[in-house]
């Protein structure tokens, strides 16, 4: 169902992500990717309480930094997505934190990254 979403948040959501997976393996800090899976997952099931969206909201918005670009999309493919990306991450998480498969769970918080990246600055 086409309605009228704003794309840009939708692109804040993937840029502030993606900066928090590179933050975390540029210093080592796994946790990062955790805390990257929790806000989306947040995001899927409470999207009013999404951390990335109340930032975006609260601070970019109100600061003037940021406008809103409202468009006609379906926000059910974007759902889908962070969907993926949240379990991707979990996965990550997982062999990061817990497995110690520090090589594999980076290659999947790349991924993710990867593909964030393709969606925020190729429209991918």
């Amino acid at each position: 169902m086409i309605t009228k979403i704003d794309t840009r948040a939708i692109k804040f959501n993937q840029a502030t992500g993606m900066v928090l997976i590179i933050l975390g393996l540029v210093i080592n800090q796994p946790w990062l990717v955790l805390l990257t899976c929790l806000c989306i997952g947040v995001g899927l099931f409470w999207p009013e309480a999404n951390p990335f969206r109340i930032l975006y909201r609260q601070v970019f918005l109100k600061m003037g930094w940021l406008k809103p670009l409202i468009e006609d999309d379906n926000p059910s493919s974007h759902r889908f997505a962070a969907l993926l990306a949240a379990i991707v991450l979990a996965v990550s998480s997982l062999f990061l934190l817990w497995l110690n498969m520090i090589t594999l769970g980076w290659v999947f918080a790349i991924f993710v990254a990867i593909l964030m990246a393709l969606s925020v600055f190729a429209n991918f």
